[in-house]
């Protein structure tokens, strides 16, 4: 399962529609972030800034979560 190039491998995340039709494997971090405003599900863009902000990235994924989307966060052990 191929992802961006990130310099980290400890950590991604996967973009999963609802409907089990889109599943997106993205490494930890910015690749996140390019995706998820890629997908233009959302009513604005997201930063770093709000990638960073725990609270305010809550809130993004609860927004993506109503928009039919969940995000799973993977760490490798």
């Amino acid at each position: 399962m191929a992802t961006d190039n990130e310099k980290t491998r400890n950590d991604g995340y996967l973009v999963a529609s609802k409907n089990g039709k889109d599943v997106f494997p993205v490494s930890f971090g910015k690749n996140l972030i390019e995706r998820i405003n890629g997908m233009a599900v959302l009513n604005h863009v997201i930063t770093e800034n709000d990638f960073n902000d725990s609270i305010v990235f809550r809130g993004i994924l609860s927004e993506l979560d109503n928009a039919g989307y969940y995000v799973y966060q993977l760490t490798r052990l």
